[in-house]
């Protein structure tokens, strides 16, 4: 009997462990897959809302955005461009309120 158990035993902590293999590397797998797809979910939004009247902004102009706490932000010359413009922006940001007399 205890060898039969301890073989049970064994077969249950073989079965944990492959399963919790599969759920590591099937997970590991998709985290590439998950940044792929949000940005296309993002692409096929702009595209929607490109024809609604209001200009999308796009992040590769917010990208050229540098700047520091202490010296407050530097923007792109395109960005100024837009600067009292209502511009429609699809995505996430970081809140402005981390630089100084950001508008």
């Amino acid at each position: 009997m205890r060898k039969r158990a301890v073989r049970e035993i064994g077969t249950i902590v073989g079965i944990v462990v492959i399963l919790a293999a599969v759920v590591f590397f099937n997970g590991y797998m998709r985290r590439g897959s998950l940044s792929d797809y949000f940005e296309k979910v993002r692409r096929t939004t702009e595209a929607a809302q490109a024809g609604q009247g209001v200009p999308l902004l796009q992040w590769e102009l917010l990208r050229k955005t540098s700047g520091s706490l202490r010296a407050g932000p530097k923007f792109d010359e395109d960005l100024l461009a837009i600067r009292d413009a209502e511009v429609n922006l699809i995505g996430f940001m970081v809140p402005l309120q981390e630089f100084r007399q950001v508008k």
